[in-house]
């Protein structure tokens, strides 16, 4: 057998066990965090869109003013859910600690 050949190295193979393990925990807590964000924003959008659509059916056409804002805001956060719209972000830097946190 050959020892291994330089340029067949892969970056986890250079990675210690404390690296991977930081590696793959912050990509299971982002992986988390985008579920539940979609999650939340789809929750959002149904109870905003209900709001928008029981007004017009419970006033009519006079109603229709108060509820567009409710369904422009239930369409806006269902599209932002599936990343069809942009949403605004807070730019995060990491603790200057080395710990990885936010």
């Amino acid at each position: 057998m050959s020892p291994p050949d330089e340029t067949q190295r892969t970056p986890l193979s250079d990675m210690d066990d404390a690296e991977l393990y930081t590696v793959v925990r912050r990509a299971t807590r982002d992986a988390i965090f985008d579920v539940v964000g979609t999650l939340a924003l789809l929750g959002f959008s149904l109870v905003s869109l209900w709001i928008g659509v029981q007004t017009v059916i419970e006033q009519g056409t006079e109603g229709a003013i108060f509820a567009a804002p409710f369904v422009l805001l239930a369409l806006y956060c269902g599209a932002a859910a599936f990343n069809r719209a942009p949403l605004p972000s807070i730019p995060f830097a990491p603790a200057e600690d080395g710990t990885g946190r936010y």
